[in-house]
């Protein structure tokens, strides 16, 4: 099974987002996150609030977690 960790980073870079764009979107939506933040997410070092997760989905266009679990994105 993959880790909530490589389909976030899988996601931000099909989207073409480094660790610190990705931190500043989030932000835009009330937040106050760093790269760091990001980094260790995609580490699995420590998992984003629900919040913070449901707006992480929205900027990366994640529709169906389950779905996003079982399936790939390519990466351009």
């Amino acid at each position: 099974m993959r880790t909530l960790g490589s389909i976030i980073t899988e996601y931000r870079k099909n989207k073409g987002l480094s660790q610190a764009e990705l931190a500043e979107a989030i932000n835009g939506y009330g937040y106050s996150l760093t790269n760091k933040a990001v980094s260790k997410w995609e580490k699995d070092a420590a998992a984003p609030s629900i919040p913070t997760f449901i707006t992480l989905c929205k900027i990366l266009g994640i529709e169906d977690i389950y779905k996003a679990v079982k399936t790939s994105v390519s990466v351009a």
